[in-house]
């Protein structure tokens, strides 16, 4: 009962500072650049510091968190969006008190129909969004209204990249649409699977560079994640490094991921529109480009 009163309070204290939930988007230009690898292990990370954490599974094509535990969720957001299911029966522990959100399932042909759909959800989504400090959104690949409808809701964006040129092209290009619908948005970038810190430094600079220059605006830079044999046996064993090697450079690093993001989402004014009424203004946006 308390608990309830508490988050009911942090929902309507507009413009208080007691609401807190900070909705932080994790996306890439495209696939297979380790997003979802990177979502887990941050939300871990953030649950580590002490934070409430809910992390959704927003990819509504592939969805694959589920994936990196070895979960195979019963209940997902395609079944709340589509039925009576209270939001709370699609939401379950996976390990270390980290909350999970399923999106899989069919949730993307409901994405394409009537916004009496995302009415309905933020309603639902409200009984239990300002129970957490953060809400990670790991949002699918490509710049698609799928994808840009979350980003563009969030808070904050950390835009995942490799080495790779088409990574670091489609990337940018997500840089451009963010920047375009949501000039003040604060974004971060990542380098994953890079050969050095030095070079993902380079990667960085020269994109903070034409962000600056073309777009008006900057990168922050959360980090570097060099190509490590052990995060590749973390997936293939469904443990999360930051769990299963806790000591590694790597689980180092992306707890220092964690904290930086932490330190600057937190300075971010709170935004008391309810996430799901977010993404439906920015799902309109999204279907200009």
């Amino acid at each position: 009962m308390l608990k309830n009163l508490l988050a009911e309070q942090r929902r309507n204290a507009e413009g208080s500072g007691l609401s807190r939930t900070k909705i932080l988007a994790i996306t890439s230009g495209k696939g297979g650049v380790g997003k979802t690898v990177l979502s887990v292990n941050l939300a871990l990370s953030l649950r580590a510091l002490g934070k409430k954490v809910l992390l959704v599974d927003a990819d509504l094509y592939l969805g694959s968190v589920g994936t990196m535990f070895g979960v195979n969720p019963r209940i997902t957001l395609a079944d709340v969006l589509s039925s009576n299911i209270n939001i709370r029966e699609a939401i379950f522990q996976i390990q270390n008190g980290l909350d999970y959100l399923p999106a899989c399932g069919g949730a993307n042909e409901l994405f394409e129909i009537h916004d009496s759909i995302f009415k309905r959800m933020s309603v639902k989504f409200n009984y239990i969004e300002g129970e957490y400090d953060y809400i990670l959104l790991d949002t699918g690949a490509g710049i698609v209204a799928e994808v840009t409808s979350f980003v563009l809701a969030a808070d904050a964006a950390l835009i995942v990249t490799t080495p790779d040129p088409a990574s670091i092209k489609d990337a940018y290009a997500m840089i451009k649409v963010v920047k375009r619908f949501e000039p003040d948005q604060t974004m971060f970038l990542a380098c994953n699977m890079v050969e050095s810190i030095a070079q993902a430094e380079i990667i960085y600079n020269k994109m903070n560079l034409l962000t600056h220059k073309f777009l008006t605006g900057k990168l922050l830079f959360a980090g570097a994640i060099p190509r490590d044999k052990r995060l590749q046996d973390s997936v293939r064993s469904q443990n999360p490094l930051v769990v299963a090697t806790p000591q590694a450079d790597n689980s180092k690093r992306l707890r220092e991921i964690a904290a930086k993001l932490d330190r600057h989402v937190l300075r971010i004014p709170t935004n008391n529109r309810p996430l799901f009424k977010r993404i439906e203004q920015s799902r309109s946006l999204s279907l200009e480009f």
